[in-house]
């Protein structure tokens, strides 16, 4: 699987490009949660670099995602069911009805009061890389969506 840097996929969601790992390479946690695997890793990375970095285009960034710079303590990826659940069925509900998935399990990464969400079983075949397709507030409402 390529490998970006955090800064590239950053460099490359600005422009509105979305890039997420093949199926192939998720790990599915238990339950509602995807927690495994190098994927789990990057997304961690990434929010954590988004959060943390003083470069414009991170300032940017954050502001067209609605994520406040902190602190990357306060950065962790989410493993808890109840969570994933309530993102996993936001993250559905805003899917057209042929795509949507009852249970679905996803990657999510909280940055603050902020949620990444990333859907493994709903990527294109041979798409790889990692950016969030869509990030939530504290109640799942939707903030942004990419497409993948």
């Amino acid at each position: 699987m390529a490998r970006f840097t955090a800064a590239a996929l950053l460099a490359l969601s600005a422009l509105g490009y979305a890039f997420v790992p093949s199926k192939k390479a998720y790990a599915q946690g238990s339950g509602r949660c995807q927690s495994g695997g190098d994927e789990a890793a990057a997304l961690l990375s990434y929010g954590k670099e988004l959060a943390t970095n003083t470069d414009s285009i991170y300032v940017a960034t954050r502001q067209r995602y609605h994520i406040t710079a902190t602190d990357s303590s306060n950065v962790e990826l989410v493993t808890s069911d109840s969570v994933c659940a309530l993102a996993g069925d936001a993250y559905n509900a805003h899917l057209s009805v042929a795509h949507q998935s009852a249970n679905r399990a996803v990657y999510v990464v909280r940055i603050g009061s902020v949620y990444i969400v990333t859907d493994p079983s709903s990527l294109p075949a041979g798409v790889h890389g990692l950016v969030p397709n869509m990030i939530f507030d504290a109640n799942f409402a939707l903030l942004a969506q990419f497409a993948a």
